[in-house]
């Protein structure tokens, strides 16, 4: 796609007319991928009521070529000849209707010469295909849809009381599978699938069963689906991922920012779509609804222009072998298994915690004991006696966010929602403690199993951040600061030189003043020049920097797995930006909202 600068801060538009490509996941019978080219038209929407989504085994005629997505299935079945078969009568039972005989001896030509010359005995090759609605970009109904944004780092936020089935979506520019794409290496995926549902589940996961398609001449499709008992409640959940390879494989016709008309191409596209399922208030007409719905949106991915980088590891990266792709697994054990967190066993063994924080230790109390469900009594008694290292055994997140507004501090422990940096905790999804301010973060050092820290300070006068280098299992770090008085320098973020895992860093500053939020970033953070401490983080592959003032980026060579870059400042400052050939494996990059750039490098 090469590069290209934001036009008006608008996004891209089909032109009406326009050649689509098209991308489609699959479902529970199995679906594939079809491009299909949407016309110019002034008609009415095909389609916007839930019934335009089923799937059908029979060619939507009455529509026209440009109104449905075909899905051919890549396992193929057979079927052999029996005396008085007829070419019309074999696809009328298999293909959903005779008049798609053409069709079939297209499949089968060099087993039959003719359609008239059909012999008993002839094994026949069959290709189940299947349908579902089109349409152009402007008449998609996200009402009808009912999807949701699937963030990078996110599990599923499910809500128990709201729609019975839910659909979630990620899709991303580049698909980066390489030489293992997974449709190409069908049984080998399927292998690693399900030894990663048998290692993450164990026996919550049932039905485990897969499929593959193909867009016509246009995209593969993968499709597995599955049972997952959550304890109170059992889900099915649908998982489909579509992707295109590096050759162009469609033209777009687009507007960009100002309304012009441009082309481009459709190379190493990826989506996924996630439907889950309540199978509690889910009746077999809802369950065909959201298939339909699911193949839809498969379909649409590759055409929808709204497409973002990978910002960050997708949940359960770590659990399998496919790092560009959402581990549904893990997701659905964060979000639907809500057993108490395991307790280890307090021994004179155990280090005693000594507190340098009381916000702190009330908070992490809480927390803990809303994590382990401790009864009145049990939560009376563990406020009461000291805390040790045990405790915090299993805590892999920590998310700290210090409210300016509202002078209240939240922290949450092993959730798997939005982070602080952007959220306010729920009440009863976290411990908030009110009116009181953070003196010292020193106690953040004993939480060794940390994999994520989020930090978010607006009011706190806090710059020593020393306990966190201390965290040296530490992936990924979100930290967040807005108070004008608490400037952080080169010297305050030499803990960084710890953290030789850490594969994800956003380090943001931003302005707070009256309980305001103000519109220039990084005056925080306007005293940090040097950034080299960096170099001794080797496996960092996203990083989000309110560094304006930084004068040298020679670091980034000792970076070699930098993927995802992003670069704020202040219109006033130096803005200094690094040559994007320090980062040949980058596929995005983005200085002070100016410029993105796709697919540096490899791309």
């Amino acid at each position: 796609m090469g590069s290209k600068k934001k036009g008006n801060g608008q996004r891209l538009r089909y032109k009406r007319g326009g050649k689509v490509g098209v991308f489609l996941a699959v479902l529970l019978c199995g679906i594939s991928l079809c491009s299909i080219q949407a016309r110019a038209t002034e008609e009415e929407p095909y389609f916007g009521k839930n019934e335009d989504y089923l799937l059908r085994t029979k060619k939507p005629d009455e529509r026209g070529a440009g109104h449905y997505f075909e899905f051919v299935n890549g396992e193929e079945e057979s079927y052999t000849v029996q005396a008085g078969d007829t070419l019309w009568g074999i696809a009328d039972k298999f293909y959903g209707s005779g008049t798609a005989y053409q069709q079939l001896w297209e499949d089968n030509k060099e087993r039959v010469h003719t359609p008239e010359t059909l012999q008993t005995g002839t094994k026949l090759k069959l290709q189940e295909r299947l349908y579902t609605a089109a349409g152009i970009q402007d008449y998609v109904r996200d009402d009808v849809i009912d999807r949701s944004r699937n963030t990078d780092a996110a599990a599923w936020e499910w809500e128990p009381e709201g729609n019975r089935y839910q659909i979630f979506q990620t899709l991303t520019y580049r698909n980066d599978f390489g030489q293992k794409a997974p449709c190409q290496y069908w049984e080998e995926f399927k292998r690693e699938v399900t030894n990663c549902a048998r290692t993450v589940c164990g026996e919550r996961v049932s039905e485990l069963s897969f499929s593959r398609y193909r867009v016509t001449g246009l995209c593969d499709m993968g499709y597995y689906q599955f049972v997952f008992d959550g304890g109170s409640k059992q889900y099915l959940v649908m998982a489909a991922f579509s992707y295109t390879g590096e050759e162009k494989s469609e033209e777009f016709v687009v507007l960009n920012g100002y309304g012009e008309a441009m082309s481009i191409g459709c190379e190493n596209m990826k989506s996924e779509i996630f439907t889950v399922c309540d199978l509690d208030r889910c009746d077999e007409a809802d369950l065909k609804e959201a298939r339909g719905k699911t193949f839809y949106l498969a379909a649409r991915c590759i055409d929808s222009l709204m497409y973002f980088p990978k910002m960050a590891d997708y949940v359960g990266a770590d659990d399998w072998n496919y790092p560009q792709l959402h581990n549904p697994f893990t997701q659905a054990m964060h979000s639907f298994c809500k057993e108490p967190l395991e307790r280890a066993a307090v021994s004179s063994k155990n280090q005693r915690i000594v507190w340098k924080d009381a916000v702190l230790e009330e908070l992490v109390r809480k927390e803990l004991a809303r994590l382990w469900q401790l009864t009145d009594e049990e939560k009376k008694a563990f406020m009461e006696r000291p805390v040790t290292t045990a405790d915090f055994a299993g805590i892999e997140r920590l998310s700290l966010y210090e409210d300016w507004d509202d002078q209240e501090i939240y922290l949450a422990l092993n959730t798997w929602e939005a982070s602080g940096n952007a959220v306010l905790y729920d009440e009863g999804e976290c411990a908030k403690s009110s009116q009181k301010v953070l003196t010292t973060l020193d106690d953040l050092g004993n939480f060794t199993d940390l994999k994520r820290l989020d930090i978010t300070l607006r009011g706190a006068d806090i710059t020593d951040f020393s306990a966190v280098g201390r965290l040296t299992g530490l992936r990924e770090l979100y930290l967040e600061l807005g108070n004008m008085r608490a400037r952080i320098e080169n010297q305050d973020i030499a803990f960084l030189g710890n953290l030789k895992d850490l594969r994800l860093l956003y380090l943001y500053g931003r302005d707070y003043k009256e309980g305001s939020y103000l519109s220039t970033p990084t005056r925080s953070l306007e005293k940090i020049t040097d950034l080299s401490v960096l170099a001794n983080c080797p496996k960092l592959a996203y990083l989000k920097l309110a560094a304006g003032n930084v004068e040298n980026y020679h670091f980034i060579t000792e970076l070699p797995q930098i993927y995802y870059m992003e670069l704020m400042g202040a219109p006033d400052m130096k803005n200094t930006a690094p040559n994007p050939s320090l980062m040949p494996n980058a596929c995005f990059i983005e200085y002070y909202d100016e410029q993105i750039l796709f697919d540096i490098g490899r791309g």
